[in-house]
């Protein structure tokens, strides 16, 4: 009997774990399955549909609730920073066309209008006050995020408490998007990675990619996503899936 279970296919190819595939609901899977559900060790990529169930039954999953919730919603993450006081770059959520009257006394161009949901990129970049009309309407809340000169910007990808790759914004000619750092993450980011660290730790975020910004002599917290499958780590490539299926396979997961 496999203490290993996921539910998602992606760790199908994974000897030590015993995946089910995904079903309608929790009585779609059979009573041998459903056994075997209950007296896992933990419960491999549960997604959206049953974290929460498997939560509340104090069942461990990977990824963690927390990183279900935090990385798709944008709201929870503004929450989460001004809560903790961290440097953060100013975000407001506006609900409403009478609150979303307000932005214009509330943040001066540019700035960037978000969606809730961080799987979406921004709706727009607002250059000028006519910039924000066309699009008040278009989502509620709607989350004003200031601009700010970044003097470098950089994501973490961070999984069951290791960083496992750094990369650096660049946005040179034809070359725009994350790249790789060069050196490696331990030669030149100790006080981000100690950031970081101490962020997933908190929050119990472990399969998360954390953007940062560099101003004035800190780190701001930008933004975090779900981390790609494919990483351009220092050197080489990451097959996240695989990954996560090493650490199973040495028993750390």
């Amino acid at each position: 009997m496999s203490s290993r279970i996921a539910l998602a296919p992606f760790l199908k190819d994974c000897a030590p774990v015993l995946t089910l595939g995904i079903r309608p609901c929790i009585h779609d899977y059979s009573p041998a399955e459903r056994d075997l559900m209950r007296n896992a060790e933990r419960i491999f990529f549960p997604t959206r549909r049953y974290v929460d169930v498997f939560e509340a039954a104090s069942k461990p999953t990977f990824p963690s609730p927390s990183c279900h919730r935090y990385s798709r919603s944008r709201v929870l993450q503004a929450q989460l920073f001004q809560n903790l006081s961290w440097p953060a770059a100013r975000t407001r959520l506006y609900f409403g066309s009478r609150q979303k009257k307000r932005i214009l006394e509330d943040f001066e161009p540019p700035f960037d209008a978000l969606t809730p949901d961080t799987r979406q990129p921004r709706l727009k970049r607002i250059e000028a006050p006519g910039d924000l009309e066309p699009i008040l309407d278009t989502c509620s809340p709607l989350l004003i995020r200031e601009v700010l000169p970044w003097e470098d910007r950089m994501r973490l990808i961070s999984l069951h408490d290791e960083c496992i790759a750094a990369q650096k914004w660049t946005a040179e000619g034809d070359i725009i998007g994350w790249r790789p750092f060069t050196p490696c993450p331990e030669a030149g980011l100790a006080r981000l990675l100690s950031l970081q660290r101490q962020l997933t730790r908190m929050a119990s975020l472990d399969d998360i990619a954390i953007e940062w910004g560099f101003l004035g002599g800190r780190w701001h917290f930008i933004e975090m996503t779900p981390p790609p499958l494919h990483i351009q780590a220092c050197g080489h490539t990451i097959n996240r899936h695989a990954y996560i299926c090493d650490v199973i396979a040495r028993g750390d997961l």
